[in-house]
């Protein structure tokens, strides 16, 4: 099984920004949060990131919130 579900696995760069605001926005919902998520573009800096993924000719994560 776990043979199986490697094969399938997809390694990315990307952070997956939507997903850790969709988090807080669900966690504020369940009340888990006091204070309602609001801009959190300034989680990731990704200039490093993306100074690396040019020179390898990959292309770079643009983090949309």
């Amino acid at each position: 099984m776990i043979d199986a579900a490697w094969e399938k696995l997809t390694f990315t760069w990307d952070p997956i920004a939507p997903s850790l605001a969709q988090g807080a926005t669900d966690a504020y919902a369940l009340g888990y949060l006091e204070v309602e998520p609001t801009d959190m573009s300034g989680l990731f800096r990704l200039d490093l990131l993306n100074e690396v993924l040019g020179q390898m000719q990959v292309p770079v994560i643009e983090v949309l919130l």
